[in-house]
């Protein structure tokens, strides 16, 4: 009857076994291993063991019942039956007491990948079904038209206890000609007139009952009873189908709605019931009762449909449990500012509460969230009220505006303050030293130098100079939120020598390149911009008149992290800026006032891209003109020390652009005026270095601090 180990054959009689003498294959605690167990209406007491690779051409490789067996502590592996049962076939007179052990890799061609059950089992207890199947083959002599169970199939009561441990369902499956369903346990109804079967979960001390497949019925339906204690759960990360269940006292956990939305009814009796996620759809039930607690983690909302998740019924019990939903994911944008959906019949309205935030967000649009316990209707308002635009938006869809002015645009304004290097070290010597420089080449006097006489230095050769730079502000944009940003880089140039030019001019032509890098921060929004440009500089001088113009261009690879995930998009950006100033000097240069107009226009175009949320993101390149009127107060020591103090008031008269997500227009961001205001020094450091640093204050548009400083060194003569 069976291969790969002997089968004991029991009649309708008791035999106690301390009589079956074979020491290979019996002892007085039960049955040893790898010896399948064949009883036909006999009583054989406890059965302990372990059944490893028995195969059976009938049903129960392992174990056939009809008749009793007491209680079964044993593990159950790699068993195979060409019937049902692939370890356990209990007849219909079967009557087994407590089952406790592990079934693994057991295989059946009949229902029950693990266990066929239409008789009696008093319980299943911390047992573990992992990796059974029942599958539909051809060739065997049993083959039915369907098979079900892939760890159990049971036409009678069924309990599974977890007291003070675990049991676990999962890997099991039927494959049925092929078609291959995840499935734990299947309950069937006997014939027309039997009673539904009832499933029992009890959980317990601390028991845990976990099942990552599915529980299946016959479709005119079968009892699911969870029960247990408050310290226990009961968690389902597979669906539930055709049932009546029922929920006392324990926890219960299920991953999504749609799991326990295919069933009879739905009654919770008392304890909790979990619910991680549920979708826009209504799950539908015959009765829909609630006098225990319900947790809804997050409601799919579909605004665009009016539709939420919520529980429908053809008849509602007497309800006066709770049902908590503590989030919302919005799925769609709603026709209108505002949108009533409904969530709750009026039977149970008044046990509906809202424990969620305030407000949610779509993949575009933010949404002031609220609801009614009157009329079971959520309520979702767009526009927030807030003066700023951006109020209205979700963060993830800012971040091209926001990026193209506290980014990119920020970048390029620290280029045009950083990029006027010769003009700024020369304009700080006096005129005659730097007339004398200019003519000489090398200025050394016969008598007293003054005070502030700069000596042996060698301003008018060329030279190399470096200047690294970091910012550090908030950026309260226009119509926009406001924004954290770290502002870094470093420029390298070279000058030529000061030359003479028509009109009675000196020029000095630069060339430089630089790194820059940036960071923002906004509502939960982190997003990073990594790049590079080349630039150019003309500086004219005539007498205390100066007036230089630089033009640069670059490219810069932005990242944002954002609530759904990574965002990658590129940048150009470009511009042209030019300054003027004029010195009046007082005491023979020892004091220099030096007003000043520094002009750009900053070119930015971010290319369009779809973020992770799957909007597209298009954006008009952003055009903006600065003008910074500015003055310093500038001091020249007798040690070679040039200290001074400086003020710019800074106005972005044009500095908006048009961006859409997904053709919804964004608001147009700038940046407000501001005032820089700080110090600097430089030093002439014997005839070949020059080292400068200054640190400026930024309040208004723009608040926090700009650090610089850098080396220039001479070369020639």
């Amino acid at each position: 009857m069976g291969g790969g180990a002997r089968t004991l054959v029991i009649s309708a009689f008791f035999i106690p076994l301390f009589f079956l003498s074979s020491s290979e294959a019996y002892s007085e605690d039960g049955i040893k291993s790898n010896d399948r167990i064949y009883n036909r209406g006999g009583d054989i007491g406890d059965v302990t063991g372990i059944f490893n690779s028995n195969t059976s051409a009938e049903g129960g490789a392992a174990i056939y019942n009809t008749g009793k067996i007491g209680n079964i502590t044993a593990d159950f592996i790699n068993n195979e039956a060409q019937a049902r049962g692939g370890a356990i076939a209990n007849g219909s007179a079967g009557v087994i007491g407590n089952i406790t052990g592990d079934f693994i890799g057991n295989i059946s061609s009949a229902d029950g990948g693990a266990i066929s059950n239409e008789g009696a089992i008093s319980a299943i207890i911390n047992s573990n079904f992992i990796n059974n199947t029942v599958k539909n083959v051809d060739e065997y002599e049993f083959l039915q038209d369907d098979v079900y169970g892939g760890a159990i199939y049971t036409k009678k009561d069924l309990n599974i206890i977890a007291d003070n441990g675990v049991s676990i369902f999962s890997g099991n499956k039927v494959d049925d000609d092929g078609v291959i369903v995840q499935n734990a346990i299947y309950a069937d109804r006997g014939g027309i007139f039997s009673k539904e079967p009832v499933i029992t979960l009890e959980a317990k001390n601390y028991g845990q009952i976990i099942f990552d497949d599915q529980i299946d019925g016959n479709a005119k339906g079968y009892q699911l009873h969870l029960k247990g204690d408050k310290t226990s759960e009961i968690s389902f990360n597979n669906s539930i189908k055709n049932a009546h269940i029922t929920l006392e006292e324990t926890n219960v956990n299920v991953r999504d709605g749609v799991y326990i939305s295919d069933n009879k009814s739905l009654d919770v009796k008392s304890g909790i019931l979990n619910i991680a996620n549920m979708n826009s759809t209504a799950i539908n039930y015959e009765k829909f009762t609630v006098n225990g607690s319900i947790n809804i983690n997050s409601v799919d909302v579909d605004l665009a449909n009016n539709s939420m998740g919520h529980f429908s019924a053809d008849e509602y019990g007497e309800s006066n449990g709770n049902i908590d939903v503590k989030g919302v994911n919005l799925i769609s944008d709603s026709h209108d500012s505002a949108t009533k959906v409904l969530f709750a019949d009026s039977s149970y309205a008044d046990t509906v509460t809202y424990s969620g935030a305030s407000h949610a967000y779509s993949t575009i649009y933010k949404y002031n969230v609220g609801y009614n316990p009157d009329d079971g209707f959520f309520t979702f308002v767009r526009s927030s009220g807030s003066m700023n635009p951006s109020d209205n938006f979700n963060p993830s869809v800012l971040t091209t505006p926001v990026s193209a002015q506290s980014g990119a645009y920020s970048t390029q304004m620290q280029t045009f303050n950083y990029a006027f290097q010769h003009a700024d070290n020369f304009m700080s010597l006096p005129i005659f030293e730097r007339i004398a420089l200019k003519e000489s080449g090398r200025y050394a006097m016969t008598g007293s130098a003054g005070i502030y006489s700069p000596l042996l230095t060698r301003i008018e050769n060329a030279g190399y100079w470096v200047k690294p730079y970091v910012s550090f502000e908030n950026i309260p944009l226009r119509n926009g939120p406001k924004v954290n940003t770290i502002a870094y880089g470093s420029l390298i140039g070279f000058d030529s020598s000061i030359k003479p030019v028509k009109y009675g001019f000196d020029r000095v032509l630069t060339g430089y390149i630089g790194y820059n890098g940036a960071s923002q921060n906004y509502s939960g929004v982190d997003t990073y911009q990594n790049g590079g440009l080349l630039g150019g500089t003309v500086t004219l001088y005539r007498g205390n008149f100066f007036n230089a113009i630089t033009l640069s261009a670059g490219a810069s690879l932005g990242e944002s992290h954002t609530m759904y995930g990574k965002d990658n998009f590129t940048m150009l950006l470009a511009g042209i800026g030019n300054k003027l100033g004029y010195n009046f000097e007082f005491k023979d240069g020892k004091y220099i006032i030096q007003p000043s107009m520094l002009m750009s226009y900053t070119f930015v175009n971010t290319f369009d891209y779809t973020n992770s949320a799957g909007v597209h993101i298009d954006s008009d390149p952003l055009h903006a003109i600065q003008l910074t009127p500015g003055v310093k107060f500038i001091m020249n020591t007798k040690n070679g020390w040039q200290p001074y103090v400086g003020i710019n008031m800074v106005w972005n008269i044009l500095n908006k652009n048009k961006v859409t997500a997904n053709n919804v227009r964004l608001p147009e961001m700038s940046i407000k005026p501001y005032v820089q205001y700080g110090l600097g020094v430089q030093k002439r450091i014997k005839d070949k270095f020059l080292a400068f640093g200054q640190a400026m204050v930024s309040n208004g548009g723009r608040n926090g601090v700009s650090l610089s400083f850098g080396i220039r060194w001479f070369i020639g003569k």
